[in-house]
């Protein structure tokens, strides 16, 4: 796609925020089925990956008015 704001609109942030769903919905099925202290560490670094991943994606400049 030849305009950057066209691509993050259309492709970028929903293909984004859908592996952070997918990536949170992983992180409370695994902490669902086991209590053991591995299982809570890999929910916490599930859900710093997709926390990184939703705040990439959100448009800072439009929001900042930096644009």
């Amino acid at each position: 796609m030849k305009s950057r704001n066209l691509r993050l609109y259309a492709l970028e942030h929903p293909l984004v925020m859908l592996i952070a769903l997918v990536l949170i919905t992983v992180a409370r099925i695994k902490t669902k089925r086991s209590d053991s202290n591995s299982a809570h560490k890999t929910n916490f670094i599930l859900y710093a990956i997709s926390l990184l991943l939703i705040l990439s994606r959100i448009p800072w400049t439009k929001w900042l008015g930096l644009s």
